[in-house]
């Protein structure tokens, strides 16, 4: 997960499986399926203000 503001450093998490979730500059996502090559997430939180 990397996130271009405020902070651009990428964050890494290993070992997430489906249900995980990861937080990161203030969001926060949950994994809802991991399939070759591909990740899906739904946005659990965000920052205030942020859309």
């Amino acid at each position: 997960m990397a996130a271009d503001a405020p902070d651009p450093t990428p964050a890494y998490f290993n070992g997430l499986q489906p249900g995980s979730e990861a937080s990161h500059n203030g969001c926060t996502i949950k994994i809802t399926s991991i399939c070759d090559g591909e990740v899906r997430f739904d946005l659990v939180q965000q920052p205030d203000g942020q859309s």
